[in-house]
Parts: C-alpha cells; sequence; structure tokens
C-alpha cells in the first residue's frame, strides 16, 4: 500500500513538472505574416514583432516599443534576412535581423515625378500629383536588385530617391513569384508582366476577384461569376479547372503545397481540402474574420470573433 502511494506521489509530481514547464501557445491580435531568417514577422496591433519559434514568444519590435511617440509602420517584404518597412513618414526603412541595423532605403521627396498617367478619370481627388503623398501598399526586390512599389495603386520603380510610375494600371492585388509580377487591376482583369512592368499582358479571361495566389506553378483564383468556387491553371493561364466548390460560397481562400484553405461564404467557418482531392475538412466550426498560413510551417494564423463579439487572433 505504502509502495503504491509513492508511485501515486510520483507520478503526480512528474504531471505537474511537465505540465509547468509546457510552453504556453502563442495569443495576440494581428494579421500580416511574412518568413524571415529564424522565424517570422506577425503583425499585433498595429506593430510588428519577430518571432523566432513558433511556440516563443516575441523576440523584438521591428518598430520601436520604447519612442515616445506614437509608432506606426507597415511592413512591405521581406527577404529572410533584411525587412522593409514603411514608416508614418512614408519613409522605406531596410532592417537587417542578424545585426538590427537600420538605414533608410527611401525617402520621398516633393520633386519625386509621380504622376497617374491615364488613371486621372478612375482615382478623381485621391493622389495630389507631386505633393509627396503616398500610399505604400506593396513592394518587391527583383532578381536584379531593383525595387519596386505599388504606390497609390501604381506599380513604381524606386530609383534614386525617386517614385517613377512603369504601367498605367490601377492594382488592386499584387503578387511577386521572384520571376513574374501578377495583378487584378480596377477592372477586375488578371495580367502577368516581367518584373520591370515590360511584356504586360492578360493572362485570364474572366473578370476576377482580388483574392488569389501564386503557387507550385499555378495560379489560384475565383472568377466574380462563380464566387462559390476556387479555380486553378497554369502560369500561362491555360488548364483552367475547378479545384474546390462551396455550395454556400467561397469567402476567402489561401493555399500553399499541399492545401487549399478557404472560409465559406455562409458562417466564415474554416476549411481544408488537400490539393487534388475533392472532400474538404472542417478545421473550426467558428467565424473566421481573417487567416494566413504561416510561411515554411503547418501553422495557421487566425482572427476569430467570439460569443461577446471579441476578434481574437491565435495560431492554429
Amino acid at each position: 500500500m505504502r509502495k503504491f502511494i509513492c508511485l501515486f506521489y510520483v507520478a503526480v509530481l512528474l504531471f505537474c513538472l511537465c505540465s509547468c514547464g509546457r510552453t504556453p501557445a502563442v495569443t495576440f491580435y494581428g494579421k500580416t505574416v511574412f518568413s524571415t531568417k529564424g522565424g517570422f514577422v506577425a503583425e499585433i496591433d498595429n506593430k510588428y514583432y519577430i518571432y523566432t519559434d513558433i511556440n516563443k514568444q516575441p523576440m523584438d519590435f521591428i518598430i520601436d516599443p520604447l519612442s515616445t511617440e506614437e509608432s506606426v509602420g507597415n511592413v512591405l517584404c521581406t527577404d529572410g534576412q533584411m525587412v522593409y518597412y514603411e514608416n508614418e513618414n512614408s519613409e522605406i526603412i531596410c532592417r537587417d535581423m542578424v545585426t538590427y541595423e537600420e538605414k533608410v532605403f527611401f525617402q520621398p521627396s516633393v520633386n519625386s515625378g509621380i504622376s497617374l498617367l491615364g488613371l486621372t478619370d478612375a482615382v478623381t481627388n485621391e493622389v495630389e500629383d507631386g505633393s509627396g503623398f503616398y500610399d505604400i501598399t506593396a513592394m518587391y526586390i527583383d532578381s536584379s536588385g531593383d525595387a519596386y512599389i505599388v504606390c497609390n495603386n501604381q506599380l513604381c520603380k524606386l530609383d534614386s530617391g525617386k517614385v517613377t510610375p512603369v504601367l498605367d494600371n490601377y492594382i488592386y492585388t499584387l503578387r511577386y513569384d521572384g520571376n513574374k509580377v501578377y495583378f487584378v487591376d480596377i477592372a477586375r482583369d488578371f495580367f502577368v508582366c516581367d518584373s520591370n512592368g515590360s511584356n504586360l499582358h492578360k493572362l485570364i479571361d474572366a473578370k476576377v476577384s482580388a483574392n488569389f495566389s501564386v503557387i507550385k506553378d499555378c495560379i489560384w483564383y475565383q472568377p466574380l461569376n462563380d464566387l462559390k468556387s476556387i479555380y486553378s491553371c497554369a502560369l500561362d493561364g491555360t488548364k483552367s479547372r475547378i479545384e474546390a466548390a462551396e455550395s454556400d460560397g467561397v469567402n476567402s481562400f489561401r493555399v500553399d503545397e499541399k492545401y487549399i484553405y478557404y472560409t465559406d461564404a455562409k458562417n466564415r467557418y474554416l476549411h481544408r481540402l488537400p490539393i487534388g482531392s475533392s472532400e474538404p475538412e472542417t478545421l473550426l466550426e467558428q467565424t473566421v474574420v481573417q487567416f494566413n498560413l504561416v510561411p515554411e510551417t503547418d501553422k495557421l494564423i487566425l482572427s476569430v470573433s467570439e460569443e461577446n463579439g471579441v476578434v481574437k487572433t491565435v495560431i492554429y
């Protein structure tokens, strides 16, 4: 009997030790995720944290949390080591995530020469031409080392501190796969071009939604006349086919090399469909406001709506 009691207490003690040593799940409010060297960047309450591990607490800020002034920033892109973000002055700052050194990569000038070319009718009064007003929403650096941004919904090149438009298209969403640029414009047409804006041509005949992915030599998209389905096609626009269908419609989707993740339009429940399969599984029967894939992991960042109306974002 005494031996049994001793074994019982030992088991309880071991359970407690294991429970206390377990790393708590990462819970935060945020949505934007970028892969970096040794971890990833996550947006939390309009600031950006560096995580070195999926189960650890934030290691560092992109934007200085100790500043006496309110910090506003927007992470634009990263190559895994350098992270480029825009501050409240529309400057693009380059931060080395190994040494933490920062430098001003781009500083807008009043005489930058930006214009909207032939788009003035579509976006009247939205942009103060040449006055230093900038709205930078995306950025990439091509294989030649040249930097491009989507500024005031137009693809532009950064050259010696100046912003020079390279396309006369009003861009809603843009993806750069390291080789080509894919984007949806104001007319919901889907285009592809070289990284410098040359060789522009329409790729998909149908009008499409602004939500699309380019991965695994495929383009994943939704035609506006069939928002109940997710289609795929080759990078040249051929061999289009339905990959997923939801009777209540698809609200939002993301794709990695193995799965299509999507929320239905009725309840916004989260579903996962293996690529090449027709049998999705429901991952979460809870309203998902937004979600993103954490690069180089099998994790998702979900912003979910709880019963009390609070939106809570967690790693799933």
